[in-house]
């Protein structure tokens, strides 16, 4: 069913998935090293694992929409998914 007959019968239009991020590869690349280098430091952060698996999960979530991999307010396969922080240093 085409975007604009979801609409009309009441359901919300699905995204159409993109193959190439919405950033270039090259300033993917530097935000994803940069992701991993946030989580380290929320990890090692003096911070409650509640707060730790939300900050890391906030910015995973911006990441994966960078991708198409991610929509807000969407349900299923692309709604959030909690982030496993490396227990060693928690």
């Amino acid at each position: 069913m085409p975007s604009e007959d979801r609409a009309k019968a009441g359901k919300s239009p699905v995204p159409r998935m993109k193959k190439s991020p919405r950033i270039s590869l090259v300033a993917l690349k530097e935000v994803e090293t940069a992701l991993r280098e946030y989580i380290d430091l929320v990890v090692r952060a003096d911070l409650s694992n509640w707060a730790k698996t939300e900050y890391v999960d906030r910015a995973d979530q911006f990441v994966r929409w960078l991708k198409w991999e991610f929509e807000p307010g969407s349900r299923g396969q692309s709604g959030p998914r909690k982030k496993k922080l490396p227990e060693e240093n928690l």
